[in-house]
């Protein structure tokens, strides 16, 4: 199986929907390998939050999969976040989760654009 994304075989559009209870979100991108020969890809999950009391990283990995594509074939791949993955260290150490805006990207690396959505928690 080859790696195909670098070279824009696979195509991303994506779904963000955040729960009526905010108990948890779900953002999810449909993976198409355009391409002739079959392919794998990861499928990464990075989240932000906007404007936090502590300094944050730009994308912070939560959740990846895997997935393994024929040739004009496509696949939904889905990632649920709950409140423990948006927590991080405050100023006291201790997890903390700030209400507010989040920014879920859903890409091939830290690196790439990718797709991205914001959602308030």
């Amino acid at each position: 199986m080859a790696h195909l994304w670098p070279h824009r075989l696979f195509r991303l559009c994506a779904k963000h929907r955040c729960s009526e209870e905010r108990q948890h979100n779900r953002a999810s991108a449909l993976v198409t390998n355009s391409g002739t020969h079959a392919a794998a890809e990861v499928v990464q999950l990075y989240i932000r939050k906007t404007s936090a009391s502590v300094t944050q990283p730009v994308r912070k990995l939560k959740a990846y999969a895997r997935v393994e594509l024929q040739p004009a074939s496509r696949q939904r791949v889905s990632f649920t976040l709950s409140g423990t993955d948006l927590a991080f260290l405050g100023q006291d150490l201790k997890n903390t989760i700030e209400p507010g805006e989040y920014l879920v990207w859903i890409a091939p690396s830290a690196e790439a654009p990718g797709l991205q959505a914001r959602s308030r928690w």
